[in-house]
């Protein structure tokens, strides 16, 4: 165990265990840990299965700008994990949430247009 100059243990919370300083952020930016980051990875699935259905003519549209607003949520996770500070990291999660409100929006056009029902999506 590391001691600091006055001798108290020099270790920090990582949400579930005690890490030393050098360690937090391995620890705490390991985005494959991160439950958001799997459930996005899954919800990437889940919209290119649903993309298979729609009409020929959206191939370049609706199809690609969702393909690539899911991809963009557990890509921009894990590039921001990489990043040095926590704040780099906020902004990285900031620009995946703004992702999901892209894919909201193309979801109700997409459910506007008739290419996916109401039951497919939960908005």
């Amino acid at each position: 165990m590391r001691r600091n100059r006055t001798g108290i243990a020099n270790y920090w919370w990582a949400g579930d265990a005690f890490v030393e300083p050098r360690t937090k952020k391995l620890d705490m930016h390991n985005f494959k840990k991160l439950a958001i980051w799997v459930k996005s990875v899954d919800f990437v699935t889940e919209i290119y299965k649903a993309t298979n259905t729609f009409p020929s003519h959206e191939r370049f549209g609706l199809i690609s700008q969702l393909q690539r607003a899911a991809v963009s949520v557990p890509t921009n996770i894990s590039e921001g994990s990489a990043k040095s500070s926590n704040k780099d990291f906020s902004r990285f999660l900031e620009i995946s949430l703004g992702s999901t409100f892209e894919l909201e929006t193309e979801l109700i056009v997409s459910h506007n247009l008739s290419y996916i029902d109401s039951g497919n999506i939960y908005i």
